[in-house]
């Protein structure tokens, strides 16, 4: 699996997971994992996301398979949601009931652009 967390417009967990290059680069696509248990060795990391399935439904988490962070992030400027859905993996039963269509719809609702009193709040810069 292939986890990313990836910024959205609101305060649910997003995350991605599992892909090829996990062979080479030592399970970090499991990124979320990571975060979540940074002591773990990161051989642990795909059973650990079994392991932790519920939190990651509780927590609402994005996960994906076959993508990886630059095709990610050139889908998500595409605004091809739809084909973010098809690789999206339903993690809880609430993502398991939607259909594509959905899936497609919820990505887009998560990605959307943040209110600039959202970005005023949060900013770095004092002004």
């Amino acid at each position: 699996m292939f986890t990313l967390s990836i910024p959205v417009a609101s305060d649910d967990l997003a995350l991605l997971t599992p892909f090829q290059s996990n062979r080479f680069c030592f399970n970090d696509g499991y990124h979320t994992s990571h975060h979540l248990h940074p002591r773990r060795h990161w051989r642990e990391h795909p059973v650990a996301l079994l392991q932790d399935q519920k939190r990651y439904s509780d927590e609402r988490a994005l996960v994906f398979r076959n993508v990886d962070y630059l095709m990610l992030t050139v889908k998500l400027l595409q605004k091809d949601y739809m084909h973010l859905a098809r690789c999206m993996v339903p993690i809880g039963p609430e993502q398991r009931e939607m259909s594509l269509e959905q899936r497609a719809d919820m990505l887009r609702s998560r990605t959307r652009r943040l209110p600039d009193a959202y970005l005023e709040r949060h900013s770095l810069k004092k002004r």
